[in-house]
């Protein structure tokens, strides 16, 4: 469960403080409602980087998630909400944790798994948290004042907490490895994403930023690669709709009414008889666009791991229509469950009701590389047999009702090849190298393009500043 996140470890600090009540909701114990103000960084002595095998890890943690009732929660039971919300879990280990305590109810114990949520009810789930490596590329600082600085944002990495990842994200490393604080992020890219990322490190700045972005004053170009020989040019203008909010899966829609308006330009920079480099320039800002975009054209970024899934069923290197509902609700399915396989072999161990638990069910672990294609991972050679060794290092004293404790590791895909290639604005303009996968194709037409994707010159003292 990962919704405003509190980082308390324990219910000790909320039960001694003074009991108060909402007036709109008298049975409703505020005590925990500061929690979530707190920051981060008050908490960080959670956190324990360890790097071996270019990755880097988190020692496991407990840590207690909030999340205040949704109106579609409203009169539906405790464990109703759980297994259908938060479906990365079964409705067995549901049933454990709220029978152990780790599952509350307004902070209090829930004595009932088919007592009915309430408007204003909060919900905590205490969990041993396991979060998934990430690359230790370094990140690149391009450029730094006192209103803003940019980075080029290495892949693998979130920039938000959510889901499984809490420390292993872009604005907690900022934070904790490279000293910044009063972090204000105006855009985002996906974790698999890589490239330009701009930060404001004031309010104001943050708002000038994000108004410039809001009125289009502020140029986005990315490069990606796909299968096929791409057309020249191409301009797509389609809406976009959100089909999965759970795990963020969109796709065109048909009815303007229903999707929000989007406008991709892409341009063909080389093809290498097998794979096209492309480059594109979104002029609006709608999720997973380019990649929408690519699908619809049936050119799909070659290792996307949502929409180049073949579940889609689309046709290849010629435009597709929008998936019926029923159609993509299966596909959602298949994509939870493997997005769960990445990063475990295994799930749901069986666990004793009344004892320590030492059966994990069986499963072969063959001893090979399980980065099957290297460049999604970032070039990691590593085993099975290694990768369980580290996370038996990092976790000696396993957590009887934590599912993953028990679980066989992966590590999910570290790459995908689409790159924020530059942002420029009427002020300034800040641009990053060709990233490595792009590089290590040999083009035809290389040369035509090499100075476009280097490094603009340019010195601190020399860079205009923005309009205030």
């Amino acid at each position: 469960m990962a919704s405003n996140q509190s980082p308390s470890n324990s219910y000790s600090e909320t039960i001694s403080k003074p009991f108060r009540k909402n007036r709109d909701h008298p049975e409703y114990d505020t005590r925990g409602k500061k929690k979530f103000k707190l920051r981060d960084n008050d908490h960080s002595d959670l956190c324990h980087f360890h790097r071996e095998h270019s990755l880097q890890f988190l020692k496991p943690y407990f840590f207690n998630f909030h999340s205040n009732a949704k109106a579609r929660w409203f009169d539906r039971s405790i464990i109703d909400v759980t297994c259908t919300e938060f479906t990365s879990r079964s409705y067995e280990y549901y049933a454990k944790v709220i029978n152990n305590g780790r599952l509350r109810l307004n902070g209090a114990k829930i004595t009932n798994v088919e007592v009915k949520v309430k408007n204003g009810d909060i919900l905590t789930h205490l969990v041993h948290r396991h979060e998934p490596p990430v690359l230790t590329t370094p990140i690149e600082i391009l450029f730094k004042n006192e209103d803003m600085f940019v980075i080029n944002k290495p892949s693998s990495i979130p920039v938000h907490p959510s889901g499984r990842y809490h420390f292993n994200t872009l604005l907690n490393i900022l934070r904790l490895e490279y000293g910044f604080e009063d972090i204000f992020s105006v855009h985002r890219l996906d974790r698999l994403t890589s490239g330009i990322m701009i930060f404001a490190r004031n309010s104001k700045k943050s708002r000038q930023l994000s108004n410039f972005l809001q009125k289009r004053e502020i140029e986005k170009e990315y490069v990606c690669l796909v299968n096929g020989k791409f057309p020249d040019s191409i301009m797509v203008n389609e809406p976009i709709k959100c089909v999965s909010h759970n795990i963020g899966v969109c796709q065109i829609t048909c009815d303007k009414d229903e999707g929000k308006q989007s406008e991709t330009y892409f341009q063909l920079l080389a093809f290498n008889g097998e794979r096209s480099l492309l480059l594109c320039k979104p002029r609006t800002g709608r999720m997973h666009q380019i990649r929408v975009h690519l699908q619809h054209l049936g050119f799909p970024i070659v290792n996307d791991p949502i929409y180049n899934h073949p579940a889609w069923e689309l046709p290849k290197y010629e435009k597709s229509k929008p998936m019926p509902p029923e159609k993509v609700e299966e596909m959602v399915k298949i994509f939870v469950k493997q997005i769960d396989q990445q990063e475990n072999t295994q799930n749901e161990p069986i666990i004793k009701e009344s004892s320590v638990c030492k059966d994990i069910r069986p499963s072969k672990i063959a001893d090979d590389h399980i980065m099957q294609y290297p460049l999604d991972y970032g070039g990691i050679n590593l085993t099975q047999t290694e990768l369980q060794a580290i996370y038996a290092k990092l976790n000696p004293n396993p957590d009887d009702l934590c599912v993953d404790c028990h679980a066989l590791k992966n590590i999910p895909q570290m790459s995908m090849f689409l790159h924020a290639l530059s942002y420029s604005s009427p002020d300034w303009e800040f641009r990053t190298k060709l990233p490595d996968w792009a590089q290590e194709f040999e083009f035809d037409t290389k040369s035509e393009y090499k100075d476009y994707i280097h490094i603009k010159e340019m010195k601190k003292e020399e860079l205009p500043p923005s309009k205030q």
